[in-house]
């Protein structure tokens, strides 16, 4: 693997947060509301210091209504706009998973909206989808098959979804500076996210944003812990077990810093 090549060391340092709520299956009205709740709740500073990106979970207006997937993917892309509405005073980017109908199937895709412009800046799609056991989304869910980043303010951004987090390989293709993953990642396996997502900042260097959904869906249990790690694996935000929105600035210089005196995705051998 060739030396890594660091993004721009005098980029701003970025202003991030999640935003953790329970999703209520296949309701957008009632998700968009608690969207809107939450954010007129929130800390009155983010109105004269917006955050530059705002995560929410996975699925976030749908859930995952097998049934009336196709419909909901047409509504909930119509619904984007009205989201944009509500965040676009706290925050100058969105970022959320929706099910998106295309010619082969509908998607779990994660995308991210300028609240400003409108317009949607980056798009990923879900590329691994759990096929086994009670909760087979490969059954109605496509998945994705490319590695997508997006550059904002000097950061590279990689783009996951939830699952994805168990296969390390995806951020190092990646190489990212901050990973994104919402999630709807049940309490039976809760350890295993915050050991994951810590890890996966540990390995890669780089910061990570993670926005769990809470409460309950159909028979599971969810139990948020929505975190905002940095790239030593220091917790610098966790949510909790509630509705809440967690936000914290990060370091641009810290992040350079750390990769230059401990070098370590230089010595990458295996992975070309």
């Amino acid at each position: 693997m060739a030396a890594v090549s660091f993004t721009d060391e005098k980029a701003n340092a970025l202003h991030v947060a999640a935003l953790q709520f329970e999703v209520r299956t296949g309701d957008i009205e009632a998700n968009l509301h608690e969207i809107a709740r939450l954010t007129a709740e929130s800390d009155p500073a983010l109105h004269n210091e917006r955050l530059d990106l705002l995560l929410l979970p996975e699925m976030a207006l749908t859930g995952f209504d097998y049934v009336r997937l196709p419909q909901l993917a047409d509504d909930a892309a119509a619904a984007t706009d009205r989201l944009i509405d509500i965040v676009r005073e706290i925050a100058s980017h969105v970022a959320l998973s929706i099910p998106f109908r295309h010619a082969d199937g509908i998607s779990n895709r994660l995308i991210v909206l300028s609240t400003e412009s409108g317009v949607q800046t980056a798009s990923y799609d879900k590329i691994h989808c759990i096929g086994h056991g009670g909760f087979r989304e490969t059954d109605f869910i496509k998945p994705g098959s490319e590695i997508k980043t997006v550059p904002l303010k000097g950061w590279r951004i990689g783009l996951s979804i939830c699952y994805d987090l168990r296969f390390p390989e995806l951020y190092r293709l990646q190489r990212p500076d901050l990973i994104l993953l919402p999630a709807q990642w049940p309490s039976t396996r809760h350890e295993h996210l915050l050991l994951l997502a810590r890890a996966r900042a540990i390995e890669n260097q780089a910061c990570l944003l993670l926005c769990n959904m809470t409460g309950k869906a159909g028979r599971l249990d969810f139990s948020g812990n929505s975190q905002i790690i940095d790239a030593k694996g220091s917790v610098l935000a966790d949510a909790g077990s509630t509705p809440a929105l967690i936000r914290a600035k990060l370091d641009r210089k810290a992040l350079t810093d750390w990769r230059k005196d401990f070098p370590v995705l230089e010595d990458t051998k295996l992975l070309k």
